[in-house]
């Protein structure tokens, strides 16, 4: 799954055919963390789907070897068919007992093995086991039964197994990931497999790639071109946003980056706005320019609202996403110096 990394080259229309067949609320959580830069972020969404298949094979033989321990404890306790003693089934919450019915019910026609209840039992009932609860009726004396390598008391272990079911959970609904600390849970997995046995964590930490997988995490950076930086025109204007039109066009340039009071780039404009903000105020004989400022024209059109904002570093076809309705530039910024603008594309005069 999603295992090659291969060249692949992202279109327009090949990116809105993946947000639509992924769902535009599914795919948002990626273009949010990619900076709505949706190249990005299907290297992010790839990345994420490799991370999880990873992380599954140490999830599975944790919770297998945990189960089997449980198990064993249960049986001492209860019985081998303990699945079904009542005086098992008073101990559970609520919750527990309809998770362990449902399982039973998947039998309808005859009465399931314990093995057989125990393989439709998910990782979230046999978490819920550590609860206070159950401290006093299965692990006050039974912890160092079930984990013979580990000096770990209920209470302590039950934050771990709730984090660890959690992953799990997240995995098992298609979630991101990425935001987790992937490192540090895949220890504490291989951790409580060796609670149950050492030989094992050291089977299942030989034989993990999530380390590997850890170190192919995309760069915003790694798409395959061509990129904004090749398109974009350079040759900037600012202007302050108190700027008398007058003082504007004694300075001709197809647009016009505007900085407010704190020296940040915020709006862009070109001489067709220019020309539009004056044949409104026109009303009879010559226009006094500089009675008129650069504020006055952007709040009249909005201007600060016209452009979406891409690192250069992106691809073209990424930045062509977010020309749309009201937008109508693609204001491209350095990495080293996000604060300002280093280049801009105009939608009418391109063709992308």
């Amino acid at each position: 799954m999603a295992e090659s990394q291969a060249p692949y080259t992202y279109t327009l229309p090949l990116l809105q055919e993946l947000e639509s067949n992924l769902s535009s609320p599914r795919f948002s959580a990626y273009v949010k963390r990619a900076g709505h830069h949706r190249n990005y972020a299907v290297q992010l969404y790839l990345y994420n789907a490799r991370l999880a298949k990873s992380i599954l094979f140490p999830l599975h033989i944790m919770e297998v070897t945990l189960r089997n321990g449980i198990d064993a404890v249960l049986s001492s306790q209860f019985g081998v068919k303990w699945p079904h003693e009542q005086s098992f089934r008073q101990l559970l919450t609520v919750e527990s007992n309809n998770s362990l019915q449902k399982a039973i019910n998947r039998f309808p026609k005859r009465i399931p093995s314990k093995d057989e209840v125990i393989s439709e039992l998910s990782l979230d009932f046999w978490s819920n086991l550590f609860r206070d609860n159950y401290d006093r009726s299965l692990w006050q004396t039974n912890m160092s039964v079930l984990f013979p390598n580990g000096k770990i008391t209920r209470a302590a272990f039950l934050p771990t197994i709730r984090e660890l079911n959690s992953l799990r959970n997240r995995i098992a609904h298609h979630e991101p990931i990425l935001d987790e600390d992937i490192n540090g849970l895949h220890r504490k997995v291989l951790e409580v497999t060796a609670y149950r046995s050492t030989s094992t964590r050291d089977w299942v930490k030989a034989h993990s790639t999530v380390s590997n997988m850890l170190r192919t995490k995309p760069k915003a950076n790694s798409a395959s071109g061509p990129f904004i930086s090749d398109v974009v025109d350079r040759a900037i204007t600012r202007i302050s946003c108190s700027s008398t039109l007058e003082d504007v066009l004694s300075v001709p340039a197809p647009f016009y980056l505007a900085r407010n009071q704190s020296g940040a780039d915020y709006a862009i404009f070109d001489n067709l706005d220019i020309a539009k903000y004056l044949n409104n105020k026109k009303e009879s004989g010559l226009i006094d320019l500089s009675e008129h400022t650069a504020h006055d024209l952007i709040s009249a059109f909005d201007c600060d609202n016209s452009f979406a904002l891409f690192d250069e570093s992106e691809t073209l076809a990424t930045a062509t996403m977010a020309l749309k309705k009201k937008i109508r530039f693609i204001a491209s910024f350095d990495p080293s110096d996000p604060a300002k603008f280093s280049g801009v594309l105009i939608k009418a005069h391109r063709r992308y």
